[in-house]
């Protein structure tokens, strides 16, 4: 993604500066103007808020827009997005409505915010898999716990689980539902 975008120094720390460098040409603001950053930490959550600022312009050889700023030293993930305008209506950089979210090393405190996701399905790779739902429910579950959620995933009690190497002694709780 360094070709997008990237910054300096490479791991962000609490209580120092960073510069985040965007070049816009292969995203949704290509042939933009001006670049606008709009950033927070901590999942949005934390008190500081960046923006929206104009970025500073490529020079005459480069490719890359740039904002400079310190980070807080309670800080422990920048949150940010580009756009064309300084708000409101416009063209946004947004990674497709999933935000740019990098790690900050050395921050105090806690991340708010740690979800508890339960994914209901009938499949899910490698213990019950027939179709693709199955890769889609493991890959999203790795996804979210890979952001530091605690999730587990409910299917229904297949008579083969009893026997899978997979899942020995893993089937904790076990219910029953009556559907009317």
């Amino acid at each position: 993604m360094k070709h997008v975008m990237f910054t300096e120094p490479e791991v962000i720390e609490a209580g120092k500066p960073v510069t985040v460098f965007y070049c816009p040409d292969d995203t949704a603001l290509a042939g933009s103007n001006q670049v606008y950053f709009t950033g927070g930490f901590n999942r949005w959550a934390h008190k500081r808020k960046l923006g929206p600022a104009a970025m500073r312009p490529p020079g005459a050889t480069g490719r890359h827009w740039q904002i400079r700023f310190n980070v807080p030293k309670d800080a422990l993930q920048l949150d940010f997005v580009f756009s064309n305008v300084p708000g409101g209506d416009g063209q946004y950089d947004s990674r497709n409505g999933f935000d740019y979210h990098l790690p900050i090393v050395g921050g105090i405190g806690a991340m708010p915010g740690r979800l508890h996701v339960v994914n209901i399905a009938v499949e899910m790779a490698p213990v019950a898999k027939v179709g693709g739902l199955g890769d889609v429910v493991t890959a999203l579950a790795r996804a979210v716990q890979e952001e530091g959620h605690l999730v587990e995933v409910v299917l229904p009690r297949y008579d083969f689980f009893l026997q899978s190497p997979v899942l020995a002694g893993q089937m904790r709780y076990e219910t029953e539902f009556d559907w009317g």
